[in-house]
């Protein structure tokens, strides 16, 4: 008995990345775990696959989001942003030249706010904003995953409640 399902390739315009992009993630907040790293071409640089753990869009917590970090000169703030996210880099790097090992990012975790942007006819999704999961400023992001109210504002004024059903509602120490 023969099983047979559909593949649409009446859009592909080259063979290669068949089956190579991941589907869109909805915009919002989300905590990344890594599973794997890998060079990339197209741009050249490293392409980090990310599953989201917790969001603050419950449909996408399981879904998979890839990332490419350029290695082209003008993209150092982007290789930068995301190796301190990861925890490769360490205040001792500053005023050094250093070569981390993005394979140590797999089973690593960050906070990452995923855009879209149209160009051309096509969507884009980049994570615009990362941090680690200990950094201060994750901390606003990771307790709405949460759901969990914001923090008092420093002069003391109460906070607002967290919006209702946001995905994995649980303690911030679960993460």
């Amino acid at each position: 008995m023969a099983i047979n399902m559909p593949v649409d390739l009446s859009n592909a315009k080259d063979f290669e990345q068949v089956g190579a992009q991941f589907p869109e993630v909805p915009e919002g907040w989300y905590l990344f775990a890594c599973e794997d790293v890998s060079l990339s071409d197209n741009p050249p640089g490293v392409r980090l696959k990310m599953t989201a753990e917790r969001s603050t869009v419950p449909t996408a917590v399981g879904m998979v989001h890839g990332e490419p970090v350029p290695s082209a000169d003008n993209m150092g703030w982007k290789r930068e942003r995301f190796a301190k996210a990861f925890g490769l880099i360490k205040p001792e790097h500053i005023g050094q030249r250093v070569s981390p090992d993005w394979e140590e990012c797999i089973g690593r975790r960050i906070v990452g706010k995923v855009e879209s942007r149209k160009k051309d006819g096509k969507t884009f999704q980049n994570i615009t904003e990362a941090y680690a999961p200990t950094d201060t400023k994750a901390a606003p992001a990771l307790r709405a995953m949460a759901g969990i109210a914001p923090a008092p504002s420093a002069n003391g004024t109460p906070a607002a409640a967290p919006a209702p059903a946001m995905a994995a509602a649980g303690n911030l120490d679960d993460i």
